[in-house]
C-alpha cells in the first residue's frame, strides 16, 4: 500500500479552506443532549486529537487521557511529539526523527487559555499556528508515511487499524478487511498464518489489553471500562475476561 498523494493534497486544500472561512475552537466533545447515546463510542487514549468540522466552522480538541466520544467530522488528526496520524486516510508518521513538531505545546497552551473574550485573539492565533504546523509536518514528512506503509505487512496494517478503532462497538471484520483492501476471508487466513488467531480474536485481544490498563485505575467502574473498550455489554466483557484470564475483572470492584 502507498500513501495517496492526491488525498494529501485534498487535506491541504481542506485546511486552507477551513482556516480562510474562520472557525471557533472548543475542548468539549460531549455529544449533544438530544443525540441518541448509542450513536457514540466513548474512548480514551494517550494522544491529542483534533477534529475538524467545516460545516460547523469548528475545531474540537481533545486532550490526552480524557474520556470523550466519536462524532461526525470531516477530518481527525492525532498527535504526540513523535506521532502524527490522519485517521482513515492512510497517512501516518511514527518516527522519533520527525522535525518541527510543536503541536503538543500549541495544543497545551490552547487548553490552558481562560474562556474569556479578551483571550479570543490569542486563541485564534494559536489555532492558526496549529493548522500551519500540521501543514508543515505533512509537507516535510509525507515521504516518511509512504516509506512506512510500503514496509508494513497486511497484518501490521490491520492490527494498527484495530488499535485505532477498537473502542467502536460496531467495528466488524468486514470494516477492517475493507480498510486494508482484502476480503474478510483473506484477512482471516493471513491473521491465522501470522498470529495463530482470527481477525475477531485479535480484536478481542486488543480490547482486553486496553481494558486491563484501565482496570489499574480505580476511578473507572467495570461497566465503564466495557464501554470505553468497545464491548456491547459489561456482561459479555466480564465473561470474555474470565474465560481468557481465569478470573473476573470485577474482583474486588463493584460493577
Amino acid at each position: 500500500m502507498r500513501v495517496d498523494v492526491s488525498e494529501l493534497k485534498n487535506v491541504f486544500q481542506y485546511l486552507d479552506d477551513f482556516a480562510t472561512a474562520g472557525y471557533r475552537i472548543e475542548f468539549d466533545t460531549e455529544p449533544d443532549a438530544d443525540a441518541p447515546q448509542e450513536d457514540f463510542d466513548y474512548h480514551i487514549h494517550k494522544y491529542w486529537e483534533m477534529k475538524f468540522f467545516r460545516e460547523r466552522n469548528l475545531l474540537s480538541i481533545q486532550a490526552p487521557e480524557t474520556v470523550h466520544c466519536m462524532t461526525g467530522n470531516d477530518l481527525v488528526i492525532a498527535a504526540t511529539f513523535q506521532y502524527l496520524q490522519l485517521f482513515d486516510r492512510s497517512i501516518e508518521f511514527l518516527d522519533e526523527n520527525i522535525q518541527d513538531n510543536i503541536l503538543p505545546e500549541l495544543l497545551r497552551l490552547l487548553s490552558k487559555l481562560p474562556a474569556k473574550a479578551q483571550f479570543d485573539n490569542i486563541r485564534q492565533s494559536l489555532g492558526d499556528a496549529v493548522i500551519d504546523n500540521i501543514k508543515l509536518l505533512l509537507k516535510q514528512n509525507w515521504h516518511v508515511a509512504e516509506r512506512q506503509w510500503a514496509s508494513r505487512s497486511l497484518t501490521e496494517i490491520a492490527l494498527d487499524y484495530m488499535e485505532n478503532h477498537y473502542y467502536q462497538a460496531k467495528l466488524s471484520v468486514t470494516d477492517i478487511a475493507r480498510f486494508v483492501g482484502v476480503s474478510p476471508q483473506t484477512l482471516n487466513a493471513v491473521f491465522r498464518r501470522d498470529t495463530g488467531l482470527t481477525t475477531r480474536q485479535n480484536l478481542i485481544k486488543i480490547r482486553l489489553h486496553h481494558a486491563r490498563q484501565l482496570l489499574a485505575d480505580p476511578k473507572y467502574l467495570v461497566k465503564d471500562i466495557a464501554v470505553l473498550t468497545g464491548w456491547h455489554s459489561a456482561f459479555y466483557f466480564c465473561n470474555t475476561f474470565r474465560r481468557i484470564f481465569g478470573h473476573p475483572p470485577s474482583a474486588g470492584r463493584d460493577l
